[in-house]
């Protein structure tokens, strides 16, 4: 059973070149685009709160915690992802739910967020950038040992140049609309499932390397922790 349609993987596999490469840029911008939705839209908030960091007593403002401990777990998920990333199947379909599964988890843990008083919410927003921090690497599996994964990774990366001032500025418009700021991000994230959801299912089409792909970047395939450290031997 597969959720893809078989037509449109099959126009893809015929694809001329130029046309294949547009989708997969388009593809892998447009799906990490909507990441972003799940992620920045807090920084839209003013959050006029502060605490004093307990032993060291040095006093922050709570949207500076929130940057902080959203980026600690987006950081901790990079380390995990060397392990999980690496093992995680290379088939489109594990890859889209992976995808899915790890925003919904995102966007659910803003309500979490929302109804923990501060500062103890703290510790929803660390769940919230640990499975964002995966998506990543779930995106790049579509893209690696390709002719063209330079070319696919820059329109990857020029996604998060252009998403996060959206998201933000989309997160203000819902608070224009009398939404608390506590509650926006979870607003901004339920705009943005539907789209992730459609973005993520034609990501998921993407063909397989073909064998010049394969003959010039070698075939990807999961590596066990045995595997990792024999790679990192070389």
């Amino acid at each position: 059973m597969t959720i893809f349609n078989k037509s449109l993987q099959q126009r893809l596999s015929t694809a001329e070149p130029f046309m294949l490469n547009i989708f997969i840029v388009a593809a892998v911008f447009s799906t990490y685009f909507c990441a972003y939705g799940f992620r920045k839209p807090f920084t839209a908030g003013s959050f006029d709160l502060n605490f004093t960091l307990p032993l060291i007593k040095v006093t922050l403002s709570y949207k500076i915690l929130l940057v902080v401990v959203q980026t600690l777990g987006y950081a901790t998920a990079k380390f995990a992802g060397i392990k999980l990333i690496a093992e995680a199947k290379k088939n489109n379909l594990s890859l889209v739910r992976s995808i899915v599964a790890l925003l919904t988890i995102a966007g659910l843990s803003w309500v979490l967020w929302a109804i923990t008083p501060p500062p103890y919410n703290l510790v929803f927003i660390f769940i919230n950038g640990f499975p964002l921090g995966l998506i990543w690497g779930l995106v790049l599996s579509f893209i690696e040992g390709r002719k063209y994964t330079e070319l696919f990774g820059t329109g990857l990366s020029a996604s998060f140049i252009f998403a996060a001032a959206f998201s933000q500025q989309l997160g203000q418009a819902v608070l224009n609309q009398g939404v608390s700021e506590y509650w926006m991000p979870l607003y901004v994230s339920g705009i943005y499932f539907v789209p992730m959801l459609i973005v993520a299912w034609l990501l998921g089409h993407t063909p397989p390397p073909n064998a010049e792909d394969v003959r010039l970047r070698k075939e990807r395939q999961p590596m066990d922790s045995t595997q990792r450290k024999s790679f990192m031997r070389v």
